[in-house]
């Protein structure tokens, strides 16, 4: 059990003599683990996609995108998670971000009017998918962009 733990917390950066390393992201973050061939091959999962890309500034819980998919709930998340590569909610935040990414680029607006821009409720939540998906938090980000602009 405890080396489970180990080999768990090494994966995500962190281990039990340090503290968690801030710009280590969660696996399931990995843009490079992302299989987006698969949404063009597979009719279910391109559904899903397109339904994603109109609707990602809606609350949207994995029932609603499983019915989209005509697949039960428990299911789809296993399903999803396989021809992807990353679960759902993973796959979602990745999404939020790159849109807000976007707004950052071609909008002046505050970080907390692009958090909820994108689909996301509260601004604690959108900073640490944010984090997870590029390794800074939003207002870093905006700055980097902001200087970009500018040179």
């Amino acid at each position: 059990m405890m080396k489970n733990r180990e080999t768990a917390n090494q994966a995500v950066g962190q281990s039990h003599d340090h503290a968690p390393d801030r710009k280590a992201r969660h696996p399931c973050f990995d843009a490079s683990k992302i299989n987006d061939n698969r949404f063009t091959f597979d009719p279910r999962l391109g559904r899903v996609k397109r339904f994603i890309e109109q609707h990602y500034s809606e609350p949207l819980p994995l029932g609603t995108v499983a019915e989209i998919a005509g697949l039960e709930k428990s299911y789809f998340s296993r399903y999803f998670h396989q021809k992807i590569g990353v679960c759902y909610h993973d796959w979602l935040h990745w999404v939020r971000v790159n849109h807000a990414i976007q707004l950052m680029n071609s909008r002046d607006m505050p970080v907390t009017q692009i958090a909820f821009a994108v689909g996301y409720q509260d601004l604690r939540t959108f900073e640490r998918a944010f984090e997870k998906c590029t390794g800074d938090c939003p207002n870093a980000m905006k700055k980097k962009v902001l200087q970009a602009k500018f040179q």
